[in-house]
């Protein structure tokens, strides 16, 4: 053994413990995985299903409305009938391009042919002799047909035959009883609207609005013994299941709304639009009662799914613990040194090529970890003196201020930024009057100081970080303002003169007086400005301030 590396000695070690645990960990997460991706499928089944009930939902207003269109030509029923007909084409689009069922080419292809069908629906067969019956029952082989997707589409995820006793009830209730139901509710509304629409029953209309009644009464009936079957046989599922199972009473409310409004009124007072509205109110209702329950279905497999996924993390969790542990226990010792010393070579490579803003850090707590602090301190000081040196290439030693170096880097950037936002940039020029007299009669050391004076007051009168002072040459400053109009460089150009105007410079019982002239010039002002540009206009502008009497402030586009 003591031939081998100690990477060799962990993992021959490693393998004999690890290959029988990797083995079993293995296919308890492939079967987990499976489970997790059954339960996914199904939760998008039920939202699939969720999707595709607005399209289920349009055709049967539009199925509804096809006999008062196809018999009683009035503005109000076109007008609704047509409605109805974009809105389930647009749902039928809609759903098409949520490419929710992309990998199944029937689904695809049958809504493609519902699609077809709808646009190219005519409701009269050329002859005189169609039926009330006749176009609801033509129309409804639409319905017949959507109702077949969403069918495939709960077939496709997994849906139908869900070993879960109470999902697969309610998949039933959804797939194969919900339509009887609404096709008996629409049968109400259809012939309903119909025949108070035309003012007129005849016996053959008798018998079908009591045909319908009759399936409406079927069906309330039937529905009300699922529910109640449902609850006895699930009953952890009464304060869980979030479907309002009481929404089936609408079924009766269009039956009572049917008899009291047609068979119990031969005069047919009721208005169409009321009719109308009230029948569409109860089968909005019905449909929310449709919607819960297909809502329920996802979230009931969302659950599952995370209850799996909580469980497989949990064992992934456990197992990668316990292989952690062994590793800690076999080359903890081995690792943390190993990790350690890389990376403090890389923090040395790091600081070798200049890079001194990251701390030098490392995660081990022994003596290497106070190696790693000396070796941070070294990389402070490094940082500290080249920030030294860069301070002393970009500052006027005289005065302190910027200098034209570091002038002409800010006005390249500020400009850039100019260009980019669209904000204005100002630019002060400024020359201290008099100042060859001053150096002439008083000495260069006088000249000095009032250079460093006016330096500084027009260092403190600027507030704003991204404000520049810099020193041009000789006694000539410039003072470079980001994102200021020439408002507001007039502004700040009258409070400087007036500040400049407040020193006094005491030499030998002598108080020398100090003005300043500024040019002004802003980059918003001037077409297609540019550096050169901007600075010989606030040249010129300085250039008029001195010829003008000096002590004052001039702006280049006045």
């Amino acid at each position: 053994m003591d031939r081998f590396t100690f990477p060799a000695k962990f993992f021959l070690i490693s393998m004999l413990l690890a290959v029988p645990l990797s083995i079993t960990s293995f296919q308890s997460v492939v079967d987990s995985n499976e489970q997790l991706r059954t339960a996914h499928i199904k939760h998008l089944g039920a939202l699939n299903v969720h999707a595709f009930l607005p399209v289920i939902e349009a055709l049967e207003t539009m199925r509804d409305l096809s006999v008062a269109e196809r018999f009683h030509r009035s503005e109000v029923v076109e007008a609704k009938y047509l409605e109805a007909k974009q809105q389930a084409m647009l749902e039928i689009e809609k759903f098409i391009n949520n490419d929710l069922d992309e990998n199944n080419q029937l689904i695809s292809l049958n809504t493609f042919a519902l699609q077809r069908a709808v646009e190219t629906l005519k409701l009269t067969s050329g002859s005189e002799a169609d039926l009330e019956r006749t176009i609801f029952d033509k129309v409804n082989l639409l319905v017949s047909a959507a109702y077949s997707i969403q069918y495939q589409i709960a077939n496709v995820n997994g849906l139908l035959g869900d070993i879960d006793p109470l999902a697969n009830h309610l998949v039933i209730i959804l797939t194969a009883e919900l339509q009887q139901s609404f096709e008996a509710m629409g049968e109400a509304r259809a012939y309903g609207s119909y025949f108070i629409a035309n003012q007129i029953l005849s016996s053959y209309g008798v018998e079908l609005i009591n045909g319908a009644l009759s399936k409406l009464k079927d069906s309330e009936l039937h529905l009300s013994d699922r529910f109640t079957i449902l609850l006895s046989s699930h009953p952890k599922a009464n304060g869980t299941l979030a479907i309002d199972s009481s929404a089936i009473n609408r079924l009766n409310d269009i039956y009572m709304q049917v008899d009291d409004q047609i068979l119990l009124d031969p005069d047919l007072t009721t208005t169409f639009e009321v009719f109308w509205q009230q029948s569409s109110d109860s089968i909005k209702a019905f449909n929310q009662f449709r919607r819960q329950i297909v809502l329920f279905l996802a979230k009931y497999y969302e659950a599952k799914e995370r209850v799996m996924e909580s469980n497989k993390n949990s064992y992934v969790f456990g197992v990668s613990a316990l292989i952690c542990v062994f590793i800690y226990l076999f080359i903890g010792f081995y690792l943390g040194i190993k990790g350690s010393l890389g990376e403090l070579s890389k923090a040395a490579v790091q600081v070798a090529k200049g890079s001194l803003d990251k701390p030098i850090t490392i995660s081990s707590h022994d003596e290497l970890k106070t190696l790693a602090a000396l070796l941070d301190e070294m990389r402070v000081q490094l940082k500290d003196r080249e920030q030294q040196l860069l301070d002393m290439t970009v500052t006027d030693t005289l005065t302190g201020v910027k200098n034209r170096k570091y002038f002409n880097e800010q006005l390249k950037e500020c400009m850039a930024l100019c260009r980019k936002t669209d904000q204005p940039t100002s630019l002060l020029m400024m020359d201290i009057d008099h100042f060859k007299c001053v150096n002439d009669t008083y000495g260069h050391t006088v000249g000095d100081k009032c250079l460093q004076l006016v330096a500084k007051t027009l260092q403190d009168n600027l507030s704003r970080p991204g404000d520049v002072v810099a020193r041009y040459g000789g006694e000539e400053f410039a003072v470079l303002l980001p994102a200021t109009d020439e408002i507001g460089a007039i502004t700040i150009a009258e409070r400087l003169c007036r500040s400049i105007r407040e020193l006094s410079l005491n030499i030998e019982e002598n108080e020398i007086d100090i003005r300043i002239s500024i040019g002004i010039s802003t980059s918003n002002l001037i077409p297609n400005c540019l550096e050169e540009r901007l600075v010989n206009l606030a040249d010129e502008a300085l250039y008029k301030a001195k010829k003008t009497g000096r002590d004052r402030w001039i702006s280049a586009h006045e």
